[in-house]
Protein backbone atom coordinates (compact mmCIF):
# COMPACT_ATOMS: atom_id res chain seq x y z
CA UNK A 1 0.00 0.00 0.00
CA UNK A 2 1.35 3.55 -0.73
CA UNK A 3 1.01 6.38 0.43
CA UNK A 4 -1.97 8.93 -0.75
CA UNK A 5 -1.89 12.22 -1.69
CA UNK A 6 -3.91 13.04 1.94
CA UNK A 7 -1.05 11.72 3.77
CA UNK A 8 1.54 14.66 2.52
CA UNK A 9 0.26 17.34 4.56
CA UNK A 10 0.42 21.08 3.26
CA UNK A 11 3.52 22.54 4.68
CA UNK A 12 5.57 19.61 4.93
CA UNK A 13 8.91 19.44 2.79
CA UNK A 14 10.55 16.30 2.19
CA UNK A 15 14.03 16.50 0.69
CA UNK A 16 16.03 13.40 -0.80
CA UNK A 17 19.21 14.09 -0.78
CA UNK A 18 19.03 17.96 -0.84
CA UNK A 19 16.50 17.96 -3.71
CA UNK A 20 13.30 18.88 -2.63
CA UNK A 21 10.55 16.53 -3.64
CA UNK A 22 7.02 16.31 -4.55
CA UNK A 23 3.85 14.73 -3.85
CA UNK A 24 3.97 12.59 -7.23
CA UNK A 25 7.39 11.41 -6.65
CA UNK A 26 6.83 10.45 -2.99
CA UNK A 27 3.84 8.68 -3.89
CA UNK A 28 5.90 6.52 -6.81
CA UNK A 29 8.93 6.14 -4.48
CA UNK A 30 6.43 4.48 -1.89
CA UNK A 31 5.36 1.62 -3.69
CA UNK A 32 7.99 -0.17 -3.38
CA UNK A 33 8.37 0.46 0.42
CA UNK A 34 7.36 -2.72 2.89
CA UNK A 35 4.61 -1.87 5.23
CA UNK A 36 6.61 -0.94 8.17
CA UNK A 37 9.00 1.61 6.06
CA UNK A 38 5.48 3.51 5.54
CA UNK A 39 3.94 3.38 8.88
CA UNK A 40 7.91 4.75 9.55
CA UNK A 41 7.69 7.28 7.07
CA UNK A 42 4.24 8.43 8.60
CA UNK A 43 5.67 8.78 11.58
CA UNK A 44 8.59 10.94 10.54
CA UNK A 45 5.77 13.30 8.38
CA UNK A 46 4.19 13.95 11.96
CA UNK A 47 7.54 14.76 13.70
CA UNK A 48 10.12 15.85 11.11
CA UNK A 49 13.70 14.82 10.65
CA UNK A 50 16.42 13.37 9.24
CA UNK A 51 16.78 9.64 8.78
CA UNK A 52 18.28 7.02 5.64
CA UNK A 53 15.59 4.40 3.86
CA UNK A 54 16.87 2.21 1.28
CA UNK A 55 19.95 3.87 0.74
CA UNK A 56 18.27 7.29 0.01
CA UNK A 57 19.05 10.23 2.80
CA UNK A 58 15.92 12.11 3.83
CA UNK A 59 15.29 15.17 5.60
CA UNK A 60 11.28 16.00 6.40
CA UNK A 61 10.85 19.69 7.54
CA UNK A 62 7.30 20.83 9.22
CA UNK A 63 6.14 24.25 9.42
CA UNK A 64 5.57 24.69 13.17
CA UNK A 65 2.91 27.03 14.25
CA UNK A 66 3.34 29.34 16.82
CA UNK A 67 0.53 28.90 20.21
CA UNK A 68 -0.18 31.56 22.68
CA UNK A 69 -0.45 29.81 26.40
CA UNK A 70 -3.84 29.56 25.57
CA UNK A 71 -3.14 26.78 23.01
CA UNK A 72 -4.55 28.75 20.35
CA UNK A 73 -3.14 29.86 16.86
CA UNK A 74 -0.66 33.52 17.95
CA UNK A 75 -1.71 36.09 15.08
CA UNK A 76 1.54 38.54 15.63
CA UNK A 77 1.72 41.63 16.68
CA UNK A 78 -1.20 43.93 16.48
CA UNK A 79 -0.57 47.58 15.44
CA UNK A 80 -3.09 50.10 17.67
CA UNK A 81 -3.38 53.32 16.54
CA UNK A 82 -1.40 55.78 18.73
CA UNK A 83 -0.63 59.81 18.60
CA UNK A 84 1.72 59.52 15.77
CA UNK A 85 -0.58 56.83 13.77
CA UNK A 86 -3.80 57.84 12.26
CA UNK A 87 -6.71 55.70 10.89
Amino acid sequence: MALSKQSLRNGVHVLIGTELQDKESLIQLSESWTEKQEVFFRKMLQQGGKFKMNGSSFEIKIRERILTTNGEVDLGITKLPGDDVRF
